[in-house]
């Protein structure tokens, strides 16, 4: 019979129905979990339900996965009625789990705890200060008490969740209310945050990495590291807080630490692993670099050649393995945010300009492994990314901004050497087209970060920079590979498909730029190229045809009737793709 019905009168009896149901909402059985899905939602306006939830989770003696459901149907519990008011939770209860929650969040396993953090993340979303006080100081303390004992899983779950509640300071609009919510936040972590930062770097340091324990030990601690860093930007993310500026020495004496710390061991894990602890503190270390260069750069100049040169080295030094990838498109990031600001004159010095272009920007626009695999085997996942333009953090796309940042205040010289390399990588795919085509891909997308100024995804280049001949490349590179990818029928563009696609690509992004003749040469090639067995190839020959119809270039072409043919083609590839 159902418990709601003819509820229990002890709160221990309660407790362990309530149990019981949240283990039964996991039942492969339909009829067991509908019936315990509908038992707690009669149950969820109950005076003391929430506590009950608390108190399962509390629960030593509980199975961790009862603990882990009671956590998660709280959290749920509190983003559905916490300000919900027509289901409103009784006050009572509310100001009991506020009393409570903080405590308990350090005291359970850390599946729990991150369940519990999300909770008071979202009652601070509206308690907070003004109907919470006591839970900021509340935090600091048992921050510093856990850093005290050297716990440092316990500092980071409280650290999360501290991102967790000042996470939309970044976003949200400026106000009189924003600000005072800062100031008192500062009033309370700015201090006890540097002092954590600068204790775990020196506990990191002081680490010997020499056995699978002390790597352990290191993650956990660069863990840390990566959260205090992540809170940092938080609270600096609308104005540089006075505290932050006026130590703005020892905090980047953690950062440069941080970037320059070599991993060892355990800690250096391999080039094609998911990236670790150290890839993602660096990053987030990085990340607040291009907040600073960014947003604060008058007080922050007297640091940034320094950081230059040790991004530079770690980018440089990391390679092209997935484990990095995090790191370098931050550190990319950082470089074209120094680029675009009024420090550029930085990379006139000696032979910088030479160094990003060969040791930065052709090394990461190379096509990784897993860009191949996409390619062959989750095309719509390829052509998202590459022809929609949502590949806005891979390392390609950010090399592409940082061509872009350099040629606005570099142009002419960053065209000659980029020039340069282009060639030079075409000599090097033409003496072995099979082995270097990658060298041509690369070739491809360097010249068109070079060269577009302005474009969108409908309309293609719209306004060039004039550092690259679109048309002598187009005669020298893409043509020839359209022409052999229709060879037979269209079986040509099944040899070597990634450049195929590179090569309609360009002649769809620089349409606009392209003469008639050149279109008119194009257009025959593309119905061809709708047979390949590439999926990639044939849809992007398909949406070349649909952007070249709509050009005026083509309209005479069309009337000759060569356009008709391909449009029919076109409709019928359009229809198989869809």
């Amino acid at each position: 019979r159902p418990w709601h019905r003819s509820k229990p009168t002890s709160p221990r009896a309660m407790q362990a129905a309530v149990q019981q149901c949240l283990e039964h909402t996991v039942s492969a059985d339909k009829a067991v979990r509908k019936q315990a899905e509908e038992q707690l939602r009669h149950a969820e306006g109950d005076a003391g339900f929430s506590l009950i939830l608390l108190a399962i989770t509390a629960d030593n003696s509980a199975a961790l996965g009862a603990r882990q459901a009671g956590a998660v149907y709280f959290k749920n519990l509190v983003k559905q009625r916490w300000t919900d008011d027509e289901r409103p939770l009784p006050p009572a209860d509310k100001e009991a789990v506020k009393a409570g929650l903080l405590g308990l969040m350090v005291s359970v396993p850390e599946l729990v705890q991150r369940q519990l953090s999300e909770a008071i993340s979202t009652i601070s979303t509206s308690d907070f200060p003004e109907q919470w006080p006591s839970l900021l100081p509340e935090l600091v303390n048992k921050l510093g008490t856990a850093a005290s004992a050297r716990e440092w899983g316990l500092v980071n779950g409280l650290l999360l969740t501290c991102t967790a509640m000042f996470r939309p300071y970044r976003h949200e609009f400026k106000s009189d209310a924003l600000f005072t919510k800062i100031k008192y936040v500062l009033a309370h972590l700015q201090e006890p945050l540097l002092q954590l930062a600068k204790g775990m770097g020196q506990q990191l340091e002081a680490t010997s990495l020499t056995s699978p324990a002390d790597a352990r030990g290191a993650g956990v601690l660069l863990t840390c590291l990566e959260t205090a860093t992540e809170v940092h930007i938080s609270l600096a993310s609308q104005e540089l807080p006075e505290y932050f500026e006026d130590h703005m020495g020892e905090w980047m004496g953690v950062f440069q630490r941080l970037l320059s710390f070599q991993p060892s061991g355990g800690l250096a894990g391999d080039a094609d692993d998911a990236p670790g602890p150290l890839e993602h503190c660096q990053a987030a270390v990085v990340e607040c670099l291009s907040l600073y260069i960014s947003k604060y750069d008058e007080e922050f100049a007297e640091y940034l050649p320094a950081f230059v040169q040790v991004v530079w080295q770690r980018l440089i030094a990391v390679g092209t393995g997935a484990r990095y990838d995090p790191l370098a498109t931050m550190s990319i990031k950082f470089l074209t945010s120094v680029a675009s600001s009024v420090h550029h004159q930085l990379y006139a010095q000696g032979s910088a300009l030479q160094d990003v272009c060969e040791h930065i920007v052709v090394p990461n626009m190379r096509l990784l492994e897993a860009d191949e695999e996409m390619f062959e085997d989750d095309p719509a996942e390829y052509i998202r990314r590459d022809i929609e333009g949502s590949d806005a953090d891979t390392r390609r796309r950010v090399c592409a901004e940082l061509v872009r940042a350099l040629c606005r205040n570099f142009g002419e010289r960053v065209g000659q050497i980029f020039n340069h390399y282009t060639a030079a990588m075409l000599q090097q795919h033409a003496a072995d087209p099979q082995a270097q085509w990658k060298a041509k891909d690369v070739a491809i997308y360097l010249v068109t970060a070079l060269s577009i100024k302005a474009g969108s995804g409908a309309l293609g280049a719209t306004q060039t920079s004039g550092l690259v001949d679109i048309s002598s490349f187009f005669e020298q590179a893409i043509l020839p590979e359209l022409r052999a990818g229709a060879e037979r029928g269209g079986q040509g563009a099944d040899a070597l498909p990634v450049l195929k696609a590179d090569a309609i690509k360009f002649v769809s992004t620089f349409r606009a730029q392209l003469s008639p003749a050149a279109l008119k040469a194009v257009l025959p090639l593309l119905p061809s190229l709708l047979q390949s067995r590439h999926a990639v190839v044939h849809t992007y020959a398909a949406h070349a045809l649909e952007r070249l119809l709509t050009t005026r270039a083509v309209a005479s072409a069309a009337a000759a009737g060569a356009a008709g043919a391909a449009g029919a083609a076109a409709g019928s590839a359009a229809g198989a793709v869809g």
